[in-house]
């Protein structure tokens, strides 16, 4: 299995690429969060995806 890593989508355009390197489940649940937050607003949508699953990251 390959080294995960997670890229954050604004409006359907990448903008910034993750790489799990090592960390925990959990710090780079704090990560990922802290990175939804700084794109979120009114005018634009954030998606996470994962570059190995392809599946959109889920905070739960």
């Amino acid at each position: 299995m390959g080294m995960d890593s997670y890229m954050v989508l604004v409006n359907g355009k990448v903008e910034e690429e993750i790489d799990t390197a090592g960390r925990s489940k959990e710090a780079m649940s704090y990560i990922l969060i802290d990175r939804y937050y700084h794109y979120n607003s009114s005018q634009s949508h954030v998606n996470i995806i994962s570059t190995l699953t392809g599946e959109e990251y889920s905070y739960v």
